[in-house]
């Protein structure tokens, strides 16, 4: 048992080159681990990191020739850096003949990423005066406000002329990679259904931008007809919505025709769609429109307030009834249609603001008469 827990605890440990080399030998030869311990295996990987490095300086003597050339590139093939660090730092390393004086010419090269808009080019000779093995480069990144997909450039390296003593390592190109941290946001309504009065000449619904609001974002919006069509009952279309960088509300305007019918409400859909690169549509991307005649409208909400007025008769105290609260909160200018503004004669209830003032009005009571 305990050789059976030891064989399953080194198997799930991490593995080398030489472990898996000597265990397809093994196989192929028909032969078995001769102790299967981990402490075996650990010294078969340490071993295999002393080959490694050993490689890794016969690679140098080699480019070197045996210690008689100085050889310079960069430490790592590519780096990547957030925007928002604003310089990408890079390695430049040197190692064979460290006696001799070595100039590198280092500039930048596009990739999808381009000079002066996404960074600062850069093109300078660098010096490695003798005994020095290690110089630093910072390339400027241009942090802006705009989101955009990660992009790269290039910094590449070459020689000065006259270095007889002097060549570049395989590492003579590296490429850098601007990650994009800017969040444009998330665009939805913000409720799923609006209530509009017949005569209220346009419905205003507002879209909201959350979760950032980074650089400039649009998005896309449409009417759909349900019972309500588009040139009868109001103005249909569609349009896109244009969000400054820092903006987070906007309002769609949708022009109602004053028809001055008998009939029962109608409705229409409103959606969003086809949001700028990188931002992203939320839970609400459409809403109901539902347009009613007035009177409609007026019996709405007595038939509302009555019903609130009758089930909570029993706990009002204040002066002021659940009716006329519900009524206070649903009427524009205290009731007063006829001197109301122009902006004001429009309504825009859904249900989850129907509900949040009809809870503000059970609460409030409550609150003040100690219930």
């Amino acid at each position: 048992m305990k050789q059976l827990v030891l064989k399953k605890f080194t198997e799930r440990l991490p593995h080398s080159r030489a472990w898996y080399r000597m265990n397809a030998t093994r196989a192929l030869m028909g032969g078995h681990k001769a102790g299967g311990s981990a402490a075996g295996e650990a010294a078969a990987e340490a071993a295999d990191e002393v080959t490694d490095s050993a490689a890794s300086l016969r690679d140098r003597d080699a480019l070197t020739e045996g210690g008689k050339l100085a050889v310079v590139e960069f430490a790592s093939a590519s780096v990547a850096v957030l925007e928002s660090d604003q310089r990408a730092r890079l390695t430049i390393r040197r190692y064979g003949n460290t006696r001799v004086r070595a100039l590198i010419k280092v500039e930048t090269v596009d990739g999808t990423a381009t000079k002066d808009e996404d960074y600062v080019p850069f093109k300078k000779t660098i010096v490695f005066e003798p005994g020095e093995t290690l110089q630093h480069i910072d390339v400027e990144i241009v942090d802006d406000d705009q989101w955009e997909p990660d992009e790269t450039f290039f910094v590449k390296m070459s020689l000065e002329k006259g270095q007889q003593l002097v060549k570049l390592g395989p590492k003579m190109i590296n490429q850098v990679t601007i990650i994009n941290d800017d969040e444009p946001g998330t665009f939805e309504f913000e409720n799923a259904s609006y209530l509009f009065k017949e005569s209220c000449a346009k419905a205003c619904v507002p879209v909201r931008r959350l979760n950032g609001a980074d650089g400039i974002a649009t998005v896309h919006w449409k009417t759909e007809d349900q019972t309500a069509k588009a040139g009868v009952s109001y103005e249909g279309g569609s349009g896109e919505l244009t969000f400054s960088h820092g903006e987070i509300e906007k309002t769609i305007d949708i022009v109602i025709y004053d028809v001055q019918s008998k009939e029962k409400d109608e409705h229409f859909k409103l959606v969003l769609s086809d949001c700028s690169m990188g931002s992203k549509l939320g839970k609400i991307s459409s809403t109901i429109i539902t347009i009613v005649n007035d009177d409609e409208y007026s019996s709405f909400i007595s038939r509302l307030a009555h019903a609130a007025n009758v089930e909570l008769d029993n706990i009002r105290v204040d002066k002021h009834t659940y009716a006329d609260q519900f009524k206070e909160a649903m009427n524009v200018n205290g009731g007063d249609l006829e001197n109301a503004t122009a902006f004001g004669l429009y309504y825009a209830l859904s249900d989850v603001c129907l509900e949040d003032k009809g809870v503000l009005a059970v609460l409030d009571n409550a609150l003040f008469s100690g219930f």
